[in-house]
């Protein structure tokens, strides 16, 4: 009799600590399904990200082949755009790049600029010295170019943009001007968000070794930045 008492309180004992464990058992292996998911979209993701673009790049050499015979400039164009695109997605991601990378980004920016406007629109671009020598971070004079051409030529009359860019005895010189519409925003006054973010950057990477001009007068906006790369 005490056997049989035994035994049935031990089953009273056992059977619970049973289904614990097989729903601690059920509970781990969905873990694992969900961190095996989990890991599959981010795989899947990733993935994407890579062949995104590959299968631009690939798309635009497609139809560069299809023009360029036929049409040079559109052509042109289709290289200038994958070659900005390359940097963007690639070159960029690096602390510092080539300078004279930086400024091939740029003279291809101005280039595609150029198709967008009417020819009376006077868009001049000058660069002149040793770029081989020297890095920089990336996108750090984009902005202003940017600007130059997203608020300086949306006016009536004289539209133009000046770009000039001169290295010597490792001082960096960048000016560029543009002209002013005549109502103008309080931000593109100010100066707007991406001007606060680039003189972050300056102090940042070129503590006490830059120099930062903006004059915003009512005909002109005229920038000019001098720094010391070494």
């Amino acid at each position: 009799m005490d056997l049989y008492i035994w035994a049935l309180t031990g089953n009273y004992i056992v059977i619970p600590i049973a289904i614990i464990g097989i729903s601690n058992t059920f509970s781990y292996f969905n873990r694992i399904l969900k961190l095996q998911r989990n890991n599959l979209s981010l795989e899947l993701d990733f993935l994407r990200s890579q062949l995104n673009p590959h299968f631009l790049f690939n798309s635009l050499n497609n139809i560069y082949s299809m023009v360029e015979e036929t049409n040079e400039l559109a052509g042109n164009t289709i290289l200038k755009l994958a070659d900005l695109m390359r940097y963007s997605l690639y070159e960029s991601s690096s602390e510092n790049v080539l300078l004279s990378r930086e400024i091939l980004f740029l003279k291809d920016y101005i280039e595609l600029e150029k198709i967008r406007h009417t020819p009376d629109t006077q868009i001049n671009f000058q660069a002149d010295g040793n770029f081989e020598d020297h890095r920089i971070p990336p996108f750090l004079l984009i902005p202003f170019v940017e600007n130059a051409f997203k608020h300086g030529l949306n006016t009536v009359g004289k539209k133009w943009v000046e770009i000039n860019i001169h290295l010597s005895n490792s001082k960096l010189v960048f000016q560029v001007k543009n002209s002013k519409p005549t109502a103008q925003s309080e931000q593109l006054q100010k100066g707007g968000i991406g001007l606060v973010n680039l003189k972050k950057r300056l102090d940042i990477y070129y503590p006490n070794r830059y120099e930062l001009k903006i004059n915003n007068s009512a005909a002109e906006y005229d920038v000019f930045l001098q720094i010391t790369l070494k």
